[in-house]
């Protein structure tokens, strides 16, 4: 017997979006923008289930945008296809008729356009910040984030240094 040596990779799909900010002036943000659709490649088949083919596509951009403007990225347009199979457990193996009585298999092609609005806020002093914090408070679902009580200074961890005092400021 020779031997079977496999190894498994794990692959992100889906879409992503990383977004690295750069504040040049007190008024200007150059945003380093990049989008990713990962996805499995539909159009290679799969041996036995074991293999599969990843494709991405990237979108690049870097935009410069004034403090507190929005820049909106368009025309990202993504094709999908799917298939969908429901099965009769055990029942879908019988012979003959069990693939056929037993299983239903369902193709589905749809078009998506991905808009993305992203709006800068260049802080400048503990005002801004709880004003930030307060706008992302009132997006989140996130029930942690809503307890915060930045007037007593229940500052998110991002923002306080080791060794502060509670300020999200250092030196204030």
């Amino acid at each position: 017997g020779g031997q079977v040596n496999s190894s498994v990779e794990y692959q992100d799909i889906g879409l992503s979006l990383e977004v690295t900010p750069k504040i040049n002036s007190e008024t200007t943000v150059t945003l380093s923008i990049k989008l990713t659709d990962g996805a499995i490649d539909p159009t290679i088949p799969l041996l036995s289930g074991v293999a599969a083919t990843f494709t991405d596509r990237e979108i690049e951009t870097s935009p410069i945008v004034q403090n507190r403007n929005t820049v909106v990225l368009g025309g990202v347009i993504f094709d999908r296809e799917n298939e969908i199979i429901d099965e009769v457990p055990f029942l879908h193996r019988l012979p003959v008729v069990g693939d056929k009585v037993f299983t239903n298999r369902a193709k589905n092609k749809e078009t998506v356009e991905l808009i993305t609005f992203i709006t800068p806020y260049i802080l400048n002093d503990e005002e801004d910040a709880t004003m930030a914090t307060e706008m992302v408070r009132q997006k989140s679902n996130d029930q942690d984030l809503k307890r915060i009580d930045l007037k007593n200074g229940d500052w998110p961890v991002e923002y306080v240094e080791e060794g502060d005092s509670g300020s999200a400021w250092p030196g204030r």
